[in-house]
């Protein structure tokens, strides 16, 4: 399951549980069964959560390389890696 699905999904579970307990007429029987869709409903916004946070990350993790190129032009001891030197430039 997807993060969009797992939000779609976690929403329809609260709306389920909450037209449960809205419902004067629901059986004792449907009303407890509110504690397991909740369950659901909560782990899968936690698993949508945690998604959320691990694409975030990626995305911020994707530095292009004109953003650190000045700080290695710079960098005495990063213009030694790999990365740092250039292409042309013998070892």
């Amino acid at each position: 399951m997807d993060l969009k699905e797992k939000v779609e999904r976690s929403k329809a579970l609260y709306a389920q549980a909450r037209s449960i307990l809205e419902n004067k007429d629901a059986t004792a029987e449907d009303k407890a069964k509110v504690q397991g869709i909740l369950a659901e409903a909560a782990a899968l916004k936690a698993d949508a959560v945690q998604m959320k946070h691990i694409l975030a990350a990626a995305v911020e993790l994707d530095v292009p390389i004109y953003a650190v190129d000045a700080v290695v032009r710079r960098s005495a001891a990063l213009q030694q890696t790999a990365l740092g030197r250039r292409p042309d430039s013998a070892v």
